[in-house]
């Protein structure tokens, strides 16, 4: 029980980091108006924001494409293996 409960937390965890990542991004982006900087290429684009916009694109699509996959194969694997646990519990001793 205690590793499940470990597991989830750390998944909590993980996600809750890589959400505020991105909600911290991407207020930072907005106020600093960086599409416009971006679209106005030149010398004059700090290399910070270009940074952050690239940092913040990589975020984006782990929080998009890869997180909720993650998120549901961790807890699966959870669920599961609990259920294992509890079956091998209650299998006969030979």
């Amino acid at each position: 029980m205690r590793i499940w409960k470990k597991g989830v937390l750390v998944l909590a965890v993980e996600v809750a980091v890589l959400l505020a990542l991105h909600t911290a991004l991407i207020h930072w982006l907005a106020e600093n108006n960086v599409v416009a900087a971006i679209f106005a290429a030149g010398p004059h684009v700090p290399r910070l924001t270009l940074g952050l916009a690239g940092v913040f694109v990589l975020v984006r699509l782990l929080a998009v494409l890869c997180l909720p996959g993650v998120v549901l194969s961790r807890l699966g694997m959870a669920v599961l293996s609990r259920l294992v646990k509890r079956r091998d519990a209650r299998a006969p001793k030979v």
